[in-house]
């Protein structure tokens, strides 16, 4: 006789104070700044009149995390920043299709770095001219990490995605090499403010702007914030809040996608790399004096001229459609972006349908073959197989619309059957047998109190 038990949801508090869950790694390189030039993006289409606030929240793709790793530069120029402006000046607002089609930030870090632990930090300076020489490419295509070697078909792929350049909007003298807290809190507290009516200028432009800044100790435990304010003794002496930091926890860089003159008294709203469970589902708003204080470094993209995909209606829309990477879209609204041989999908592809949902992974004759990561219209995400164009039963790693996670054995549609481990979004947590995208069978069930239940479940 099976054992049956009421699951009762119990709150579980999510704590990333711990620093080494959260990657940081930017770097100082003066020796690039000789490549860059500061200049703003226009005229803000607005006159002399600046509107009172602007977001492009709605063009950003869903918050990742870079792990404990100094990959920061590369998240927030590659990740954010690109794909973001990427999606706004194709008119993309659906975040599943916006994902699907973001860059990948380990590219251009390991194309630049080389450092197979991703422990070393890089500069803004240094990602952006791997940036502009060599491109990005396509996140998921393929998935890869730290130590990943490039290979030429990823230079390939990265070579249809360079920006044109990048430009300082802020970039003050005095970067301190000392490290004390002294000589870090006389530069933060003299250096030239920045102009903030140009930063919010260029976001109403369009251009998300790239950052890079000190880190003080309160900012890396904001979970839960949609604000992040420094206490009194940050403010007085930044330099002691930042040094409180260890290793590379001291200067992160990261992305403004908004900003309003009527919240908190003027804010600008922040895209991070630390995952959904820090700040406010990873964004978090900074007061504009605030920023001015921690911040040091400020960049726009200037990613080129609208793609010429834009034009085509049905039909290979650019690049090469019968022997290389190329886009076909659809008369049906349907698109494919990838490599092709022979005139049909195969190797890495991204397809994507008009609804929202899309599919990233291997492709043969035509047909998904391989291992893929899926997006479906409900929200729900994660990896699986296909096989002839049909989803197989294997391994799978999938995300929920509500927060829940799966790791375990798919079928079709995307369902559980088989072994696996269920984490619920408060903590607890189901390991054992599913069938039909239930619980079923032997089981282990653990709470976030500590109690655990083995045995029969339905």
């Amino acid at each position: 006789m099976k054992n049956k038990f009421l699951v009762t949801a119990i709150a579980l508090c999510v704590s990333v104070s711990t620093f080494a869950q959260l990657g940081t790694g930017l770097l100082e390189d003066p020796s690039q700044k000789k490549n860059f030039s500061d200049k703003e993006p226009g005229t803000h289409g607005y006159g002399t009149t600046i509107p009172s606030s602007y977001s492009m929240q709605m063009f950003t793709p869903f918050i990742k995390s870079q792990g404990a790793y100094g990959t920061c530069a590369a998240w927030s120029a590659a990740y954010s920043a690109y794909t973001t402006q990427y999606a706004k000046k194709m008119g993309l607002t659906d975040r599943n299709l916006i994902t699907a089609l973001a860059f990948c930030p380990y590219y251009v870090y390991n194309k630049a770095n080389g450092d197979n632990a991703c422990e070393a930090g890089t500069s803004l300076e240094t990602i952006l001219i791997f940036m502009r020489d060599y491109g990005v490419k396509r996140f998921y295509m393929p998935i890869i990490g730290c130590g990943t070697a490039i290979n030429a078909l990823m230079d390939d792929d990265a070579s249809h995605y360079t920006i044109k350049d990048a430009y300082y909007l802020y970039d003050p003298p005095g970067y301190p090499t000392d490290r004390s807290a002294a000589a870090v809190s006389d530069f933060l507290l003299n250096k030239p403010k920045p102009d903030i009516q140009k930063i919010k200028g260029t976001l109403a432009d369009g251009y998300p702007v790239v950052f890079g800044g000190y880190v003080a100790n309160s900012f890396m435990n904001a979970s839960g914030s949609s604000l992040w304010e420094p206490t009194a003794e940050e403010r007085a002496n930044p330099g002691q809040a930042v040094i409180d930091n260890q290793g590379m926890h001291q200067q992160h860089a990261m992305c403004i996608v908004g900003y309003d003159d009527n919240k908190f008294g003027g804010a600008f709203l922040v895209m991070n790399s630390w995952s959904t469970l820090w700040g406010d589902n990873g964004y978090i708003w900074i007061k504009y004096d605030d920023w001015a204080l921690f911040n040091y470094k400020a960049f726009w993209l200037d990613i080129g001229t609208t793609s010429l995909e834009l034009l085509v209606d049905n039909g290979c829309a650019s690049g090469d459609c019968n022997e290389g990477y190329g886009v076909y879209k659809f008369s049906n609204g349907q698109r494919y972006e990838g490599h092709f041989k022979g005139g049909t999908r195969n190797g890495y592809g991204i397809y994507t349908w008009p609804d929202g949902s899309a599919y990233a992974g291997e492709w043969l004759n035509d047909k998904r073959h391989g291992e893929a990561v899926i997006y479906l219209t409900n929200g729900s995400n994660g990896t699986c197989t296909y096989a002839d164009d049909v989803q197989v039963t294997g391994y799978g790693d999938w995300v929920y619309n509500n927060g829940d996670k799966y790791t375990g054995n798919l079928s079709s549609n995307y369902i559980r059957n088989g072994y696996g481990t269920y984490t619920f979004s408060n903590g607890r947590k189901y390991t054992g047998a599913n069938v039909d995208d239930k619980f079923s069978g032997l089981g282990k069930m653990q709470w976030t109190n500590g109690d655990i239940y083995i045995g029969e479940v339905e």
